[in-house]
């Protein structure tokens, strides 16, 4: 049998689903809401040299 008990398993679950959350969150702002803010820099930088730069 296992030593720990029913409200100590479910602290464990609670404590994975918030890592998973974070990781989630983290994942979302790195790989897909930060290229796509350089990008949209980027394109909205300005260029003295008629886009030539």
């Amino acid at each position: 049998m296992s030593s720990l008990t029913r409200r100590q398993k479910e602290m464990g679950l609670v404590i994975l689903a918030v890592l998973f959350l974070l990781g989630l969150a983290a994942y979302s702002y790195f790989g897909i809401y930060t290229p796509a803010a350089m990008q949209n820099f980027r394109q909205s930088s300005y260029c003295p040299l008629n886009g030539k730069c």
